[in-house]
Protein backbone atom coordinates (compact mmCIF):
# COMPACT_ATOMS: atom_id res chain seq x y z
CA UNK A 1 0.00 0.00 0.00
CA UNK A 2 1.35 3.44 -0.80
CA UNK A 3 2.11 6.01 1.89
CA UNK A 4 -0.76 8.33 0.93
CA UNK A 5 -3.33 5.60 1.47
CA UNK A 6 -1.69 4.62 4.75
CA UNK A 7 -1.87 8.18 6.07
CA UNK A 8 -5.52 8.34 5.08
CA UNK A 9 -6.23 5.15 6.94
CA UNK A 10 -4.68 6.29 10.16
CA UNK A 11 -6.32 9.69 9.65
CA UNK A 12 -3.64 11.65 11.44
CA UNK A 13 -1.81 13.99 9.09
CA UNK A 14 -2.23 16.26 6.09
CA UNK A 15 0.36 18.65 4.73
CA UNK A 16 -1.39 21.33 6.79
CA UNK A 17 -0.87 19.39 10.01
CA UNK A 18 -3.13 17.31 12.24
CA UNK A 19 -6.71 16.79 11.15
CA UNK A 20 -9.99 16.40 12.98
CA UNK A 21 -10.64 12.92 14.29
CA UNK A 22 -14.16 13.77 15.43
CA UNK A 23 -16.87 11.62 13.80
CA UNK A 24 -18.38 13.20 10.72
CA UNK A 25 -21.76 14.60 11.79
CA UNK A 26 -25.03 13.79 10.08
CA UNK A 27 -26.69 16.54 8.01
CA UNK A 28 -29.94 17.58 9.65
CA UNK A 29 -32.84 16.99 7.28
CA UNK A 30 -30.65 16.15 4.26
CA UNK A 31 -31.01 12.75 2.68
CA UNK A 32 -28.55 11.07 0.35
CA UNK A 33 -29.70 11.10 -3.28
CA UNK A 34 -31.68 7.92 -4.02
CA UNK A 35 -29.43 6.80 -6.90
CA UNK A 36 -26.33 7.20 -4.72
CA UNK A 37 -27.96 5.57 -1.70
CA UNK A 38 -28.88 2.58 -3.88
CA UNK A 39 -25.17 2.05 -4.54
CA UNK A 40 -23.88 2.22 -0.97
CA UNK A 41 -26.69 0.77 1.17
CA UNK A 42 -25.96 -2.85 0.13
CA UNK A 43 -22.29 -2.28 0.95
CA UNK A 44 -23.08 -0.83 4.37
CA UNK A 45 -25.62 -3.57 5.12
CA UNK A 46 -22.92 -6.10 4.28
CA UNK A 47 -20.50 -4.10 6.47
CA UNK A 48 -22.78 -4.80 9.43
CA UNK A 49 -22.55 -8.52 8.61
CA UNK A 50 -18.76 -8.25 8.35
CA UNK A 51 -18.72 -6.81 11.85
CA UNK A 52 -21.09 -9.44 13.24
CA UNK A 53 -19.24 -12.35 11.62
CA UNK A 54 -15.74 -10.89 11.85
CA UNK A 55 -15.17 -11.83 8.21
CA UNK A 56 -13.84 -9.10 5.90
CA UNK A 57 -14.05 -11.38 2.86
CA UNK A 58 -17.82 -11.91 2.62
CA UNK A 59 -18.68 -11.84 -1.10
CA UNK A 60 -21.74 -9.68 -0.34
CA UNK A 61 -19.24 -7.09 0.87
CA UNK A 62 -16.20 -7.44 -1.34
CA UNK A 63 -17.89 -7.82 -4.72
CA UNK A 64 -19.98 -4.61 -4.67
CA UNK A 65 -17.00 -2.70 -3.28
CA UNK A 66 -14.77 -3.76 -6.16
CA UNK A 67 -17.47 -2.96 -8.72
CA UNK A 68 -17.90 0.51 -7.21
CA UNK A 69 -14.15 1.15 -7.09
CA UNK A 70 -13.81 0.49 -10.81
CA UNK A 71 -17.02 1.95 -12.22
CA UNK A 72 -16.65 5.11 -14.27
CA UNK A 73 -19.80 7.21 -13.84
CA UNK A 74 -20.87 10.35 -12.01
CA UNK A 75 -23.16 8.32 -9.74
CA UNK A 76 -20.36 5.89 -8.88
CA UNK A 77 -18.02 8.80 -8.11
CA UNK A 78 -20.54 10.34 -5.73
CA UNK A 79 -21.23 6.94 -4.15
CA UNK A 80 -17.49 6.46 -3.54
CA UNK A 81 -17.30 9.89 -1.93
CA UNK A 82 -20.40 9.23 0.20
CA UNK A 83 -18.93 5.89 1.28
CA UNK A 84 -15.80 7.69 2.47
CA UNK A 85 -17.89 8.79 5.47
CA UNK A 86 -17.72 5.22 6.80
CA UNK A 87 -14.96 2.95 7.99
CA UNK A 88 -14.90 0.09 5.49
CA UNK A 89 -11.66 -1.54 6.61
CA UNK A 90 -8.04 -0.62 6.09
CA UNK A 91 -7.43 -2.42 2.82
CA UNK A 92 -10.74 -1.39 1.29
CA UNK A 93 -10.30 2.13 2.65
CA UNK A 94 -7.00 2.34 0.76
CA UNK A 95 -8.67 1.12 -2.42
CA UNK A 96 -11.49 3.63 -1.95
CA UNK A 97 -8.95 6.43 -1.49
CA UNK A 98 -7.21 5.42 -4.73
CA UNK A 99 -10.48 5.14 -6.66
CA UNK A 100 -11.50 8.65 -5.56
CA UNK A 101 -8.04 10.03 -6.34
CA UNK A 102 -8.41 8.66 -9.88
CA UNK A 103 -11.61 10.71 -10.26
CA UNK A 104 -9.28 13.71 -10.07
CA UNK A 105 -10.42 17.31 -9.84
CA UNK A 106 -13.98 16.35 -10.80
CA UNK A 107 -14.29 14.89 -7.29
CA UNK A 108 -13.30 18.10 -5.46
CA UNK A 109 -16.76 19.81 -5.33
CA UNK A 110 -18.32 16.64 -3.92
CA UNK A 111 -15.49 16.15 -1.44
CA UNK A 112 -16.00 19.73 -0.21
CA UNK A 113 -19.76 19.16 0.02
CA UNK A 114 -19.49 15.91 1.98
CA UNK A 115 -16.77 17.34 4.22
CA UNK A 116 -19.41 19.33 6.07
CA UNK A 117 -21.65 16.43 7.05
CA UNK A 118 -22.95 13.10 5.84
CA UNK A 119 -26.48 12.94 4.39
CA UNK A 120 -28.89 10.59 6.11
CA UNK A 121 -29.42 7.16 4.58
CA UNK A 122 -32.23 4.66 4.95
CA UNK A 123 -30.36 2.01 6.84
CA UNK A 124 -30.00 0.11 10.07
CA UNK A 125 -28.78 2.57 12.73
CA UNK A 126 -25.96 0.13 13.56
CA UNK A 127 -24.11 1.60 10.56
CA UNK A 128 -23.45 4.63 12.77
CA UNK A 129 -20.82 2.49 14.51
CA UNK A 130 -18.72 2.79 11.33
CA UNK A 131 -18.85 6.56 10.80
CA UNK A 132 -15.49 7.99 9.82
CA UNK A 133 -13.98 11.44 10.27
CA UNK A 134 -13.49 14.57 8.24
CA UNK A 135 -9.85 13.56 7.93
CA UNK A 136 -10.73 11.14 5.13
CA UNK A 137 -12.25 13.93 3.05
CA UNK A 138 -9.55 16.45 3.89
CA UNK A 139 -6.75 14.12 2.96
CA UNK A 140 -8.09 12.83 -0.35
CA UNK A 141 -9.04 16.40 -1.41
CA UNK A 142 -5.53 17.62 -0.60
CA UNK A 143 -4.00 14.68 -2.46
CA UNK A 144 -6.05 15.53 -5.57
CA UNK A 145 -5.32 19.28 -5.33
CA UNK A 146 -1.62 18.39 -5.39
CA UNK A 147 -2.22 16.59 -8.70
CA UNK A 148 -1.66 13.15 -7.23
CA UNK A 149 -3.49 9.88 -7.67
CA UNK A 150 -2.71 6.28 -6.88
CA UNK A 151 -3.23 3.02 -8.67
CA UNK A 152 -5.67 0.48 -7.28
CA UNK A 153 -3.16 -2.21 -8.18
CA UNK A 154 -0.13 -0.83 -6.30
Amino acid sequence: MNIAAMLLLIGQVTAGGPVSLEPLPSCDGVKLRADVEKRIVPILEARIKVHEQNDWYLPDYTEPLHVLFREDSAIAMEARIALLAYYIGEAYGGELFCAISQDGRAALPLLEHYLECRPAISLDPRVDEFVGTRANYEFVAEFIREGKSCDLHE
